[in-house]
């Protein structure tokens, strides 16, 4: 796939959810956040609206302190109109604190949005930086017409400052259920998750194994899944359920989730799910949990192994700044 790889102001309203389960050590934080399309001129009476919006996000990023976020829903309908936008949210965040940023983002198909990364400077050195290689979506059924991703997953390899082991995030924002009763499958679209979720992962394998650092990478995949845990699209980007098992048999039911026993060993670890009730998103009332950060099986093993755990939380209140909150983990790198 990938043949040549390396080329504070706090609001008092703001909640921050946070679970410790600590340990020591250079930590390195890595947070996601869906932007919400920030930037996008508003209609009517609401002129005020980017600029509170931006206020409200910044206010959340100066909280959670992060090294790196992996953004989604960057506006513009171009690349280079993206990334005007995303300099203007680096802009505000950069007048507000004491800290340089670099701004990147990745390609988009027939849409506005696009999955982006804010960077601290001083946290770490890019090594690479893209997204997947155009083309189609792998099938789940080989008869099917060919369908692409429209926001194609997008990774970032870093060096990160003074430690031995580099970073591959891998930003990903997955078909949402709108629209859902346009999905002949009854299904809201979840097919399409499931196919791009096994592109995001193999993307992701993929780019650790031509890394000249393999045996010291940490790799994480994370941002907004569009589908709550459990599903099936969740477990193929676990790795515990390839395409190939529902080609094979495996159906997947009414509340999305998989009708068959997940069969393989975990390769990307959620790190939310198994720890947390919390939602990072609200839908008529009801929170749901659809942003993750997973994190390589590996990487845990050797944290337990060592009797070191995660430190990770949710920050923000819902509708200020975007209807998604963030969603941080510290690393020990």
């Amino acid at each position: 796939m990938v043949k040549t790889f390396f080329v504070l102001l706090l609001s008092s309203l703001t909640v921050s959810f946070f679970i410790s389960e600590s340990f020591a050590a250079t930590k390195f934080r890595v947070c996601s956040q869906n932007l919400e399309r920030v930037g996008k001129l508003p209609f009517g009476r609401k002129k005020d609206s980017v600029k509170k919006q931006t206020s409200y996000l910044v206010e959340r990023f100066l909280e959670a302190k992060c090294d790196v976020i992996a953004v989604q829903e960057v506006y513009g309908k171009t690349k280079n109109e993206a990334l005007e936008s995303l300099d203007d949210l680096k802009e505000a965040l950069e007048e507000a604190d004491d800290a340089k940023y670099i701004s990147l983002v990745g390609e988009s198909q027939f849409d506005e949005i696009r999955n982006g990364f804010l960077l601290n400077e001083a946290s770490a050195k890019i090594l690479y930086s893209g997204s997947t290689p155009d083309g189609a979506l792998p099938k789940l059924n080989p008869l099917q017409r060919s369908r692409s991703a429209t926001r194609r997953p997008f990774a970032l390899l870093l060096d990160v400052a003074s430690t031995k082991k580099d970073l591959l995030l891998v930003n990903i924002h997955l078909k949402s259920k709108v629209g859902g009763f346009k999905d002949s499958s009854g299904l809201d679209f979840e097919t399409l998750r499931m196919e791009s979720s096994e592109q995001t992962r193999e993307f992701a394998l993929e780019l650790a194994k031509e890394s000249k650092k393999n045996q010291d990478l940490v790799s994480v995949i994370l941002g907004d899944r569009n589908s709550r845990p459990k599903s099936a699209t969740d477990l193929i980007l676990q790795g515990r359920l390839r395409l190939a098992d529902f080609q094979a048999g495996c159906s997947v039911t009414s509340d999305l989730e998989p009708g068959c026993a997940p069969s393989k060993p975990v390769v990307f670890e959620p790190t939310f799910a198994p720890r947390t009730t919390r939602g990072s998103s609200k839908f008529r009332g009801q929170e749901e949990l659809i942003d993750e950060i997973y994190l390589n099986a590996s990487y845990l093993e050797q944290l337990r192994a060592s009797r070191k755990n995660l430190e990770y939380g949710l920050t923000g209140e819902f509708f200020k700044g975007s209807d998604h909150k963030l969603v941080w983990v510290d690393l020990q790198l």
